[in-house]
């Protein structure tokens, strides 16, 4: 626990933990990106997700197929004239989102 925020190691397959970033920034010496995968992104949105494994700092790399499949099974509605770096940022809002409801 760091916290009270109960924080898994990477050994143990468990889905990723939003902390704060004051937390992140005291602790990033020992903290590493956890992967988030369908299992978890499916009890996150409450449906189910393709088989799909990225980190939360990965997804700027991801394809553009993959950034509008997140964004339609996250619930997020994507605009026509949205650049990528707007589609990352509304994918990573809904994560943050998601997490703290």
């Amino acid at each position: 626990m760091i916290e009270g925020y109960r924080i898994y190691g990477a050994a143990m397959i468990q889905g990723p933990t939003n902390v704060p970033f004051e937390i992140y920034q005291q602790c990033k010496a020992v903290l590493i990106s956890a992967t988030y995968r369908e299992g978890h992104l499916t009890k996150l949105f409450g449906r189910q997700f393709p088989e799909i494994a990225f980190r939360y700092d990965e997804i700027r790399f991801l394809p553009e197929k993959t950034l509008h499949m997140l964004m339609e099974y996250m619930g997020v509605s994507l605009q026509e004239d949205w650049s990528r770096k707007r589609k990352v940022e509304a994918i990573k809002i809904a994560l943050r989102n998601a997490e703290t409801t």
